[in-house]
């Protein structure tokens, strides 16, 4: 029998999957009908979502880090 956790993970997985395919098949529809300004906006969009997305990541790991570093001296 699997975990709830392993349950929760398979349930957002399959809720996911169909979003990222509208996505997908989305953008070449899309791209066409965008000007250059929109298309270069919504890419630094992304890349602001993909910055704030990797320090949180690095600052989860770091913390993680030193809270684990704590406890072994301690």
């Amino acid at each position: 029998i699997p975990s709830d956790g392993l349950l929760m993970l398979s349930a957002v997985i399959l809720a996911m999957a169909p979003t990222i395919a509208v996505t997908f098949l989305a953008s070449g529809p899309l791209h066409g009908r965008l000007s250059t300004g929109a298309m270069d906006t919504l890419a630094r969009i992304s890349g602001i979502i993909l910055v704030t997305l990797s320090l949180q990541l690095l600052v989860s790991g770091i913390t993680g880090l030193v809270i684990t570093a704590i406890h072994m001296l301690s």
